[in-house]
Order: C-alpha cells, then structure tokens, then sequence
C-alpha cells in the first residue's frame, strides 16, 4: 500500500515539475484536446478566460499552499498550474508580444497522478503541445498569497 502512494506522489511532482517549472526540459508530444475553450468554458465563471483576469482572479486561490497554485512564463504562454485532488490542471495563456495577442487562454490540460498520463482538456483543434520551458522556476499567485482575498473567500474552481 505505501509503494503505490509513493510512486503516485512521484509521479504527481514529476509531471508537476514538466508542466509548471520553468526549469525543467523535455519534449512532449502533441496531445488531442477532448474539447475546444469556448465550449469549456461556455459556463459563466467556469474558466478565467484572459491573462489579465487571471492577474486578479481567485478562484484557483480555494486550498492554497506554496505548491499550488503556480505560474510561470513558458515561451509563448503564461502558465498556471493548480493542484486538483491528487491531479494537477494547468492553464496555458496567450503570451506572444505581437499586436494580435490577445492574452486568451489557449490550453487546459490535467496531469492524471494515478495513472501518469496527461490530457488536453481543451484546447485547438488541432491538439496542443506542452511547451519546454528553460529559465525561472514557478512562483505563488500573487493574489493568493500577498494580501488578496483569504483562500476561504474564494469561489470554487
């Protein structure tokens, strides 16, 4: 019984490291999304559907820890990433400099601990392949931590 509790831990921090830290590298593969945004997040308040409204949302503050939730800056997307049960969800924001960037949410995908897979929740088309990302590790929301509304207060996410 610990065996498997250790291994899922492994590979929860494992896959966390993948898609939230800044300094970890490696290549993924394209992953086929089982939905597209707008239809994911059709519901009001079911998304934080812009970068700037994720600068000041708190919904991903409910359970906060120094691990959870994160974000970084990963080649052309802004990144947060929330731990969900023994899961963890990441966001993948527009984060290109040119004119047309809309600051969107591009990507959700979901790190499976159990079964250490990982999935495109929603997202293009297309598919959506996780970025390599070198440089700064992760850091606490801000408005999770430094001030803004109690963890309590927040709406569930």
């Amino acid at each position: 019984m610990i065996k498997p509790v250790r291994d899922r831990v492994a590979s929860w921090l494992a896959t966390a490291c993948l898609l939230a830290t800044a300094g970890c590298s490696s290549s993924m593969p394209s992953l086929t999304c089982a939905d597209t945004i707008e239809s994911a997040c059709a519901a009001a308040g079911s998304c934080v559907p812009t970068w700037d409204d994720a600068q000041s949302d708190t919904a991903w503050c409910v359970g906060a820890t120094e691990l959870s939730p994160l974000r970084v800056d990963c080649g052309a997307y802004h990144v947060v990433t929330v731990k969900v049960g023994a899961d963890s969800r990441t966001f993948y924001y527009d984060a290109t400099a040119d004119a047309s960037s809309s600051g969107a949410l591009v990507a959700m995908v979901t790190a499976h601990s159990a079964s250490a897979t990982t999935t495109c929740d929603a997202g293009p088309a297309t598919g959506f392949t996780i970025p390599t990302c070198s440089g700064m590790g992760s850091e606490p929301l801000p408005q999770c931590f430094d001030g803004g509304t109690d963890a309590g207060d927040a709406a569930t996410f």
